[in-house]
């Protein structure tokens, strides 16, 4: 699907139509005079509280979706979250353990001749 991508010095910053977080603001309040009678409506304006960041572009990319509804560009590998990065290293650990207590057995073998 294609979709607007934010892009700022060469990295996709956001997918998706940008945020601005547009408020209304009050710029001046009704006006009444002495008898208690409107004279001037109340004055607000729009205000852009989150402006798009300086040199950042706006291009429709190809976005694809992975299995946990992540998106990414068409193209590009796609990001792991924080807790797929945490299962990565713990499984990667438990390897790595693993590997550890078979070479201390096959060393453990070695040194005592198989007597155990």
């Amino acid at each position: 699907m294609i979709k607007p991508c934010v892009i700022l010095n060469g990295q996709v910053i956001n997918i998706g139509p940008w945020d601005y977080q547009i408020k209304t603001i009050e710029i001046s309040p009704e006006m009444f005079d002495d008898n208690g009678n409107k004279i001037d409506e109340a004055r607000f304006q729009e205000v852009v509280s989150n402006p798009l960041p300086d040199g950042a572009v706006i291009e429709e990319l190809d976005i694809a979706e992975d299995t946990n509804g992540g998106q990414y560009v068409i193209g590009t590998a796609p990001q792991e979250s924080n807790l797929q990065k945490i299962d990565r290293l713990l499984h990667e650990l438990a390897v790595a353990r693993q590997k550890q207590d078979l070479m201390q057995l096959a060393l453990d073998d070695l040194i005592l001749g198989g007597v155990v």
